[in-house]
Parts: C-alpha cells; structure tokens; sequence
C-alpha cells in the first residue's frame, strides 16, 4: 500500500496587503485528511487574476478549487474510467469542460446575488452598460487552475493558465511535465473567464510504472504552485531547486520522513511569506505531496540499512 502526506499553505503577498487587497489564490484537497492518505486524492489550486477589473477574483479561485475537486471526484472517483483508454483529448472534453461549466454556474449564481450594479460601479472603474454582459460577469471572477490527481497508478495533471508543476523522481531528477503555450508571453495567461475556456487545458497523463511503453522511476514528490512562487527567483533552476531542498529537509530529519514533513509544514507559512516579500510580492499558494513509502525506501537507502 503506497502511502503520502499532503501539505500546502496560501498566503497573501506583500503588495496585497500593503494595498488592503485579499489573498486571490485558493488551495483545495481531497480528501481532507490531516494525516497519511492512501491514494486516490485530488489536490487543486488556484490564482485569481490582479487588477480592479477583476475585483471577485478571490471568489472566482476559490470556486474553482472547489468545482475541480467535485468533478474529478464525480467524473473518476466516483464513475468507471479507465485511465488506460483515456486520451487528453478525452480528458480535456469531459473532466475541463465540466469544471469550465460548473464554474460559471457558481459564478453566475454568485454575480446575481451579491453583485448588484452598484457594487460593481464602486469596484470596478470599466464602465457597462445595464444588463452587463455575461463575459463581462465571468471576467470579474477570474482565475487559473491546477489540479491534479492519483488514481489507479496514474498521475494526472490539468492546468489552465499560469502557475507550475514540479515532479521529483527518487533519481533525483526534476521536471515540469506541461510545456508552457507558445500563446502565453509575459503576463498573458489563459483564464477560466474566456469562451470555450475548457480547450485550454494544458493535460498530462503519468503512469506511475511501466505502462503504455513509458517508464517513470517512483516519484518522492510532487509540488504544484501559483506563479507568486516561481516569479520571486530570478532564475527557474533556483526556483526548481526547491523541490529538492525541501525533500533534503525531510531525509535528514533526525526523527524520520513524517517528522521532516510535519516540521516542513508548521514552516511553509513564514517560508512562503518572507519569499514573496523578497521576490513578487504577490500572493503565493503551494501544494507538496510526499510519498511517504519512496522518502522512507531512499532515507535507508542513504542511512546504508536498506535490506
């Protein structure tokens, strides 16, 4: 049985509360366990947009961590895949699309009650015309998205818009699964707001073993974050570096792999708050899933008692 432990914090950046502006990122896991899971969970974060025009954002994330997670749940968990069988494509018409729509429902439902025009002209400089469009009304409300999840030996892995995803292998090797859109050029990103939102997910499938003619040595962690995180280094490697010093954290503890990991995540907090106060200073969400059992595995490995 493969055991892992989840650990994520989200904190507002320095610029947002110098401004008086709200955390615009969300974290969302599934389940909501504290403590060691087995697999299947669901991990999803997201990062409303910055600006007045889009002065719900932080509402606008927090629905999108929450309709991800129920789909995929309604979608996986909880129906008949067959992730051998199941393509992008697939992935992308089904699970994106019904995040997409169930997304702009709460969206919708959240706009006509607690969004009267009053409010908007107070909050929002753009001036619309009565009734204000729908586009419009979703705009308001926008945000990336990452979720991912582990089901039956794989990893799946959705994004929409900006942020990363840092796999590490117990080789030692670091990678982001997603190549980055040839369309997103400095601070353009893709947005749940647009039409046909849902043709933009950025997917990847991982067999976790040899599957399909692919083979992938286990992975000792996983970390998935919005783009406050990497924007603070100054170079990408520095930024992916950290996924390796966090698991050096963890295998030196002198009390053990979920010693390390618990230590790791009372610090994330004051770790993530002073890197946005010296890098972006923009809000900054991160999620980091360990396997236990692989962490375990290299840290006899490296103490020379692995039998």
């Amino acid at each position: 049985m493969q055991l892992w432990k989840i650990i994520h914090s989200s904190v507002c950046g320095k610029t947002h509360i110098l401004e008086n502006i709200p955390n615009q990122d969300a974290i969302a896991v599934f389940p909501k366990v504290p403590d060691l899971i087995n697999p299947p969970f669901i991990c999803s974060i997201a990062d409303g947009h910055g600006g007045k025009k889009y002065c719900f954002s932080d509402v606008g994330s927090s629905f999108a961590v929450k309709c991800a997670n129920s789909v995929i749940f309604e979608s996986v968990f909880n129906g008949e895949w067959n992730l051998d069988s199941i393509n992008n494509q697939i992935i992308r018409e089904s699970i994106g699309k019904k995040i997409v729509e169930e997304w702009k429902r709460e969206v919708m439902n959240h706009y006509i009650h607690n969004a009267p025009y009053s409010l908007i002209v107070e909050k929002q400089p753009v001036k619309y015309s009565l009734p204000i469009n729908e586009y419009s009304a979703y705009k308001m409300y926008g945000s990336t998205l990452i979720s991912f999840f582990l089901y039956n030996d794989f990893l799946v892995i959705l994004q929409l818009g900006d942020g990363d995803v840092l796999i590490l292998f117990d080789d030692d090797k670091v990678v982001n699964p997603l190549i980055k859109s040839d369309e997103l050029i400095a601070n353009v990103t893709f947005s749940l707001s647009l039409p046909a939102a849902w043709k933009n997910f950025n997917i990847k499938v991982i067999s976790l073993g040899n599957k399909n003619g692919e083979y992938y040595p286990p992975i000792s962690c996983i970390l998935v974050s919005t783009d406050g995180y990497s924007n603070s280094f100054s170079e990408y490697n520095g930024f992916m570096k950290v996924i390796l010093d966090i698991r050096e954290e963890v295998l030196s503890h002198p009390n053990g792999v979920i010693a390390g990991i618990d230590d790791i995540n009372e610090m994330l907090p004051e770790w993530l708050n002073e890197t946005s106060s010296q890098g972006s200073g923009d809000d900054i969400s991160l999620v980091i899933a360990c396997n236990v059992n692989c962490l375990e595995s290299l840290k006899k490995i490296r103490n020379g008692s692995y039998e």
